[in-house]
Order: structure tokens, then C-alpha cells, then sequence
């Protein structure tokens, strides 16, 4: 029997029922995963935003000049606006992912905590703010869930210089129940959403199998799963509803309900992340959950000498009356608690601009930061796997395919691991195909282009090259509606079918005229995406 911890051990603390050990675990998963976001963006960067990129910087920064006159800088508020133009541009910009990924070392290594998350979010705000009203590149769930929980952890975090690695320090108690309220948020509004949401696979018990193949990035691991018994896809979709719908409200409800609620939800993203790559989002997902647990529990399970000492005091939290860090908190939660407010009564289809306009004019200056918002992942999930594949040729009869990170292309290619690995054309290539041809046209032909001319940018974005990266003759773009082959199939190297459904761009040969590159365009889709969300 575990002995318990109390004054009599040897003079060992018990340990309090307050929160320090999930404060700092916290830090560290939320830094890595910022490190890993920065490494990505600083890679990828070039074929995304350069000159010859998808969505040219000068480009995108000229639309929002247009569009928003003399208030830009604050209904965009990025800091790529100090950006020099041309290739400076794109310097700058891959410079601000180096310092991002600077601060989410710093964070994950607890060395000047506070200043880290403040520069991480600025950083990642640089390039989310892109997207202002619209989604493309940089606004996405994810994106999203990293710039609040960084907002957030500004006040969650110690502001100490250096704390010693194992020091812990208790959060303030308004900041810890910030990141609670990101976490309903992330979870019930995917519940809801799937609940409401018309011809939805979640209420007949099919979501989960069809997620397996049409998920942006399966893993091996869902090849396998995807054959077994129709029980067990039934029970894992009304399993997972009913967490997201019933799960969230437990965290309100103090003692073990609240423990049990955060331990469900971890399980379930530790399964998610079993089958396809999320990029960190399931990790950041049970990241913020972990307030929710407290240190009698974790003492249950981690080293007696670790979680018996008791939390250090904060440095900069002595004061008499309020100290520092709580009204620090207060005056961060003050816009998350506006713009959520926004949000979810806007994802609930209140239209607070229509009835409650003094609340949307009070809210505008924040929405654009992304520090509170709406979450629904997955909840409208298609019958069947579509994907848009570029094709190359070198003799105008015999076409090979360009391979993406994650991606079906090749009917040879197994699924990857990649995870927290992330790849943005792959992303769209998938979304792409469910997509009106407004959203298609916003990336295909300068994707397409990029590929004739053998553009370093464009072609540095694709895992595998046809024809070993020689020069093409002509390139293609095509829907496929992709399946998983059978074991027997896999075990012979065959780990797809797929049945094509349109040309979507006909053969462009590099003798073609050139066309400027879009720039990242503001406005969604005419049209709604029919992709999971």
C-alpha cells in the first residue's frame, strides 16, 4: 500500500489540493507545441507566402491596405505590416518564426515564461491576422486554439526570470478557469455542432468509420481500424458525442466528476491521435484539460518527492490586496470573456451583429486577435474521400503524380506518421476537394504554375517528385475519390483505389503564359465548405 502523505512522513508536506504541478506541465506542452507550429511556418514559408509562393506577402498585405484603408493595422493587427517588400518581405517574416520558435523553447524550458508567451503570440498573430474575417492558410482550428491558450497562459504563466525545473508555482485561479473555459469551449462546441448539424454520419452511428479514410492525414494504424466490426465504429461515434456533449459540463462540477470529465477527454484525443495527424492539436487538446486535475491527484501517480513539495511563491505576486499576477489575469480575461461571448452566440446563430450590435462593435477590436473563439473540428464528415492530386507528364500520354506529406497521391504510398508534423498544401489539396471552385481557385493555379516552372518554393512543399524533380513537360490537376485497399491488397503494396472524378485544371505546358499569383484572399467561400469542420 502507497504510504500517505502527510506532516508525519518524515516532515513531508501533503500536498495541496491546488493546481501548480498542472500549471507547469501546462507550460511545457503548450511551448513545445508552439516550437513545433514555428518550425513548420519557418519551412514552409517560402511556398506559402514569397513571391512565388500561394499567397504572395506583398499581395495580401496590399488587399488588406485596400480593403481597410487607414484601420488595417488594427483589423489586421500583424506585425508583418513593418515588413520591407520584396524579398526582405519574406526574411522578415521567416525571422518572426525564428523568434517564435525561440519563445516556445523558452516556455517549454521555463526560463522567462511570461515574455515568451507574449512574443510567441505576437508571432503567431502575424501570420493568422493574414486571415482576418476569412480562412485560408493560418486559421484554422488549431491556429486558433495555439493563439488563445498562449493568450491565456500570459497570466497562467509565473513572470519569474528563471524557475529552478522542477519549481512550481500556483496559477491565479481567474487565469486557471480561462484555459477551463477554452477547453468547453474546444470540446462542447463540437458536440454541439455535430448534434445540430443536417444528414449528420455522428446520429447514425457511422462518423467514425467514414472519419477513418476521410480524415486530412490518416495514419497507418486507420487502415487497420477501419475493418473492424460495426459495433465498435457505433460505439466509438455515440461515445465520442456523448463525451463532447455531456463531458464539458462536468467541469463545473467540483471533486472527482471534474477529474473523471478531464481524464475522458485525454483518452479520447489519445485515440484520436492513434489514427491520423492532427499537426498538436490533440495534444494542446488534452493540454487544456489539464487544469482540471489537481495535485492530490497528480500525486497519485507521479514521484512522492516531486508532488509533496508545495508550490513556490510567485515573485511578482506580493501585494496586500490584488496581487499583480490576479489583476493581470483579470484584465486578460476581460477581452477572451467579450469575444467568446461573440463567437459562441454567433456559432449557436444568435447573429449578434443584427441583435445585439453594441456587443459585436465592443468585441470588434479583439475578434481579429483570435483570443476567443468558436470551435466545431470535424463534425460534417463526408461519405467518401476526395482528393485533389497534381500529375506531371514528360510525354503528354503517361502521367506520374506529385506526392504530398500525408496525402493519398500514389496508390503505392501507405499512410505516414508525421505528427506534430504539419504540411499546408496537403491540407488544402484535401479541402480543396470538397470545396467550391471559388476556394480551388484561390491556391490550384498558382500551384499549378509553380510546378510547370519548376519553382523551388512550390516544389519544396511536396513530399515526392515525379520523375525524379526532372523538368516536366505539362501538369495537371485531378479529383480522385480515394479508398482504402484490403489487407491482402496492403500486404502486396497496394494500399489504395481510387476512382477519378474530374480534370479539375486542364494540362498547363510550361510554354503557357505566366500569371501573377493571387494574393491570400479575406473574404470565405461564396459557397460553404462541405469538409469536416
Amino acid at each position: 500500500m502507497r504510504p500517505s502523505l502527510s506532516q508525519d512522513d518524515a516532515g513531508a508536506a501533503r500536498p495541496r489540493s491546488g493546481h501548480s504541478v498542472s500549471a507547469w506541465i501546462y507550460a511545457r506542452v503548450l511551448g513545445l507545441c508552439l516550437a513545433g507550429a514555428f518550425v513548420v511556418l519557418w519551412r514552409q514559408a517560402p511556398g506559402l507566402i514569397g513571391a512565388h509562393g500561394i499567397a504572395p506577402l506583398d499581395a495580401t498585405l496590399a488587399s488588406l491596405r485596400e480593403r481597410y484603408g487607414e484601420d488595417a493595422w488594427w483589423r489586421a493587427p500583424t506585425l508583418l505590416w513593418l515588413a520591407p517588400a520584396g524579398a526582405s518581405g519574406l526574411a522578415f517574416a521567416r525571422a518572426l518564426a525564428l523568434a517564435g520558435l525561440g519563445a516556445g523553447l523558452l516556455l517549454a524550458c521555463g526560463v522567462l515564461q511570461r515574455a515568451a508567451c507574449v512574443a510567441a503570440f505576437a508571432c503567431y498573430l502575424a501570420f493568422s491576422a493574414l486571415e482576418h474575417e476569412g480562412w485560408f492558410l493560418f486559421n484554422w482550428p488549431y491556429d486558433q486554439l495555439l493563439l488563445e491558450s498562449t493568450f491565456a497562459a500570459i497570466a497562467f504563466v509565473p513572470g519569474a526570470t528563471r524557475a529552478r525545473w522542477n519549481e512550481r508555482r500556483e496559477p491565479p485561479r481567474v487565469a486557471r478557469w480561462l484555459v477551463i473555459w477554452c477547453a468547453f469551449r474546444l470540446y462542447f462546441g463540437c458536440g454541439i455542432t455535430k448534434w445540430l448539424a443536417e444528414s449528420s454520419l455522428w446520429l447514425d452511428g457511422s462518423a467514425t468509420q467514414a472519419f477513418l479514410v476521410t480524415m486530412p492525414s490518416p495514419r497507418p494504424e486507420a487502415q487497420l481500424v477501419f475493418d473492424a466490426p460495426r459495433w465498435f465504429h457505433v460505439a466509438t461515434c455515440y461515445g465520442t458525442l456523448a463525451y463532447e456533449l455531456v463531458g464539458p459540463l462536468l467541469f463545473f462540477v467540483p471533486g472527482r466528476a471534474r477529474l473523471l470529465s478531464a481524464l475522458a477527454g485525454i483518452a479520447l484525443m489519445i485515440g484520436v491521435s492513434a489514427f491520423g495527424n492532427f499537426r498538436g492539436l490533440t495534444i494542446l487538446s488534452c493540454g487544456v484539460l489539464l487544469p482540471l486535475v489537481d495535485d492530490r491527484a497528480w500525486s497519485r501517480v507521479l514521484p512522492r518527492r516531486w508532488t509533496a513539495r508545495g508550490a513556490a511563491a510567485d515573485d511578482d505576486s506580493a501585494s496586500a490586496n490584488a496581487p499583480p499576477r490576479s489583476r493581470l489575469a483579470v484584465l486578460i480575461a476581460a477581452p477572451v470573456l467579450l469575444a467568446s461571448t461573440v463567437s459562441v452566440l454567433t456559432q449557436l446563430g444568435f447573429d449578434p451583429p443584427a441583435r445585439l450590435p453594441w456587443l459585436a462593435r465592443a468585441a470588434t477590436p479583439v475578434v481579429g486577435c483570435y483570443v476567443g473563439n468558436s470551435y466545431s473540428m470535424f463534425c460534417v464528415i463526408p461519405k467518401h474521400r476526395a482528393q485533389l492530386v497534381f500529375e506531371a507528364t514528360q510525354d503528354g500520354e503517361h502521367w506520374s503524380e506529385y506526392q504530398p506529406l500525408g496525402a493519398p497521391a500514389r496508390l503505392d504510398r501507405p499512410p505516414t506518421r508525421h505528427a506534430p508534423g504539419h504540411n499546408y498544401l496537403a491540407f488544402l489539396l484535401w479541402l480543396g476537394a470538397f470545396a467550391p471552385e471559388a476556394f480551388q481557385a484561390r491556391f490550384l493555379p498558382a500551384v499549378q504554375r509553380g510546378l510547370v516552372d519548376a519553382r523551388p518554393e512550390i516544389l519544396a512543399l511536396f513530399d515526392e517528385l515525379p520523375f525524379d524533380g526532372a523538368r516536366v513537360r505539362a501538369v495537371r490537376c485531378v479529383k480522385y475519390v480515394y479508398s482504402y485497399a484490403s489487407a491482402a491488397e496492403r500486404a502486396r503494396g497496394l494500399y489504395w483505389h481510387r476512382e477519378p472524378r474530374a480534370l479539375v485544371l486542364a494540362p498547363l505546358e510550361a510554354s503557357a503564359p505566366l500569371e501573377a499569383s493571387a494574393p491570400l484572399e479575406l473574404e470565405a467561400p461564396s459557397a460553404p465548405v462541405t469538409a469536416p469542420r
